[in-house]
């Protein structure tokens, strides 16, 4: 929905601002901020003020500067009528923060403050920013995934990594090497780059960029090493070049059409099967040994990871648990069973809130993805599904992470992008009407 000029003063400030945050956001990962000792995710104790990442720190001072640039109350009742979906979210978030504080203190608490608060507030941000803003923060996303992408590729090529990290961080300790690029961990590269797949293809890029380009995202999966995120990519390619070959039909001969549909099929499958030999990754031989059976640590732990809940009582069911009770009851899973983490970011965060709160939650939730998926073109529809599918497979936004952030950013200045193309379009057509 556009915001009336005459509501809010064109400065720029606080969108730049929030450009910075997301800046940083990407470019200092949870883990490589973890790794060069600016703020300790890891440790349990400790104020949750001192985890929160840069960037989202730079994202909430712009939401205040942006509500401070007049009558604070004024404008939260605005943005409530032009954007209810994402106030109602922005609410909710905030009454599962002071839930959590009043419920075991303010321990743990940081999942909330960097993973979940600032989306709304950066949504509200994005959707009142000017059109040429929200290109450029497509123009540098798309950018920030193909160098992120160059980088795991020359990772996974040299068995060699870019930062440097703790000893006792777990990727270190795998049987196989696995890039960690700028977002740090494996699945969250992995995660960035199959949602970035669709936005990088429908950019104005020659074909010839574009065949290069996919060529180097689903090359990094596979230095990435993650299953789900391989499959997406190359799923997600598959579609979108059908996508496009379904738009440009009419100028196609029919030999040309079948020529096309079977490259489509063909290419994606033998370049990700050249890739396992090429860069002798473990990914090939999870896929090999593991593909109908229940029999890798990932999948047991995932699949196992439920009964969790059977060693809660009921007050614990309702209102959730603190952190220290979280680590508890997996070290006591733990024992029974082959689980060494909670890895599905919804039961997670039903473990931490409780289901009295995480009902709201998932209402607001599910009622703001709805609100921004219904204006998303076919390509950033694919996009916003392929983030949600893979993310439920890796903790993702049950912990401290910035991969739901970057989406719903994504998602968002594609939207402003795409709705100012469309009345500039509409402008012309209108112009040539009257001549």
């Amino acid at each position: 929905m556009p915001v009336p000029p005459e509501k809010f003063t064109p400065s720029s400030i606080p969108f730049v601002m929030c450009g910075m945050g997301l800046a940083l956001v990407l470019l200092m990962s949870p883990a490589n901020l973890e790794a060069w000792g600016i703020v300790h995710l890891r440790d349990s104790g400790g104020s949750p003020l001192s985890k929160i990442l840069p960037g989202v720190y730079f994202i909430f001072i712009a939401f205040a500067v942006f509500l401070c640039m007049g009558s604070p109350i004024q404008r939260m009742l605005i943005l409530i009528r032009l954007f209810p979906a994402s106030c109602f979210m922005f609410f909710i978030n905030m009454t599962c923060l002071v839930f959590m504080i009043l419920r075991s203190g303010p321990s743990g608490t940081s999942m909330m403050l960097n993973s979940h608060l600032p989306v709304p507030l950066c949504a509200l941000l994005l959707q009142c920013a000017p059109p040429r803003f929200c290109r450029t923060v497509l123009m540098g996303f798309t950018i920030f995934v193909l160098v992120n992408s160059t980088m795991g590729l020359i990772e996974g090529v040299l068995k060699w990594r870019f930062f440097s990290y703790s000893a006792d961080w777990p990727v270190l300790n795998e049987a196989e090497f696995r890039a960690s690029a700028f977002a740090g961990h494996p699945l969250a590269n992995a995660i960035l780059t199959c949602t970035g797949i669709p936005v990088v293809l429908t950019q104005r890029f020659s074909i010839t960029l574009r065949i290069l380009f996919a060529m180097l995202l689903l090359s990094s999966l596979v230095a990435f090493g993650g299953r789900t995120g391989l499959a997406l990519g190359v799923l997600n390619t598959t579609i979108l070049a059908i996508y496009g070959i379904f738009r440009i039909r009419h100028s196609l001969n029919f030999l040309r059409l079948l020529l096309l549909f079977l490259g489509i099929l063909v290419v994606p499958a033998f370049l990700a099967s050249g890739l396992y030999f090429l860069l002798n990754s473990s990914l090939g031989a999870r896929l090999a040994s593991h593909s109908y059976e229940l029999e890798d640590d990932s999948a047991q732990n995932r699949y196992y990871s439920f009964r969790v809940l059977s060693i809660m009582d009921d007050a614990e069911l309702i209102f959730g648990v603190s952190q220290a009770r979280a680590e508890q009851l997996i070290e006591q899973l733990g024992t029974h069973y082959p689980v060494f983490d909670l890895e599905n970011p919804w039961l997670l965060l039903f473990v931490y809130l409780g289901g009295l709160m995480f009902t709201f939650w998932l209402i607001a939730t599910i009622l703001f993805i709805l609100s921004l998926s219904r204006h998303l073109s076919f390509p950033y529809l694919l996009s916003l599904g392929s983030f949600l599918w893979a993310a439920s497979l890796y903790d993702s936004f049950g912990r401290v992470d910035v991969g739901y952030l970057i989406t719903i950013a994504v998602m968002v200045v594609s939207l402003k992008a795409k709705r100012a193309d469309n009345e500039r379009a509409n402008e012309g057509n209108g112009k040539s009407v009257d001549a």
